[in-house]
């Protein structure tokens, strides 16, 4: 009897504080998915993450929760708790190699925004980084994709780069929890599971 080869499946990571997760993080993602040919996403919770805009914010529980109520039908879709679980300070490139360990036949794509890619080369570990895993680059409002290396990126890491033009959603996190805090519907903006886990938790509302 002949046996088949097996070939390794490919994960797309899409990182980030999900405060709260929304349409915009959902649509690119599942259009990355596709444009990518990978054959699952894994959304990877960050256990905290320096937010620039005023509060409040959710507890990493309330975010994995929303997470795991967004993903809910989706078989391609999965969420990964590792980040939340690791004590801090947590880096991409840690969570990277507890992927690996896990699934060493499997290939790995990173999901990041253009704005990241002035700064990618700060990340820790960044030269082994980009020889691990590969690298999905997409449009953020106000940073389009641009056709040339990035002075910073050097030419063997741009190799395991790809540019994907999938549409941009000009949706923030920090808008939501404006929004909620001000008493203003959000039923546009999530899940309608987020935003009913969001009302029964009363989150994002001022402190009394």
């Amino acid at each position: 009897m002949c046996s088949l080869p097996s070939f390794p499946r490919t994960t797309l990571i899409l990182g980030g504080s999900f405060d709260p997760v929304h349409w915009g993080h959902l649509h690119t993602a599942q259009a990355a998915l596709q444009a990518t040919a990978a054959d699952r996403l894994l959304f990877v919770p960050a256990a905290a993450s320096p937010h620039k805009s005023a509060g409040p914010f959710a507890g990493a529980h309330h975010r994995l929760k929303m997470l795991q109520l967004a993903a809910h039908g989706h078989d391609t879709w999965e969420i990964a708790d590792l980040e939340i679980l690791r004590p801090p300070p947590s880096f991409t490139w840690d969570t990277l190699r507890q992927l690996q360990a896990a699934n060493p036949a499997e290939r790995f794509i990173l999901l990041i925004g253009a704005d990241q890619l002035p700064k990618l080369h700060t990340w820790r570990n960044f030269p082994l980084l980009a020889a691990t895993a590969d690298f999905a680059v997409m449009p953020r409002p106000g940073w389009p994709l641009s056709p040339s290396r990035p002075d910073n990126i050097p030419p063997e890491a741009w190799r395991h780069f790809q540019r994907l033009s999938i549409p941009e959603f000009s949706i923030a996190s920090s808008a939501i929890r404006g929004r909620i805090a001000a008493g203003e519907s959000i039923d546009d903006l999530v899940p309608p599971a987020v935003a009913g886990y969001i009302r029964q938790h009363r989150l994002y509302l001022p402190a009394p």
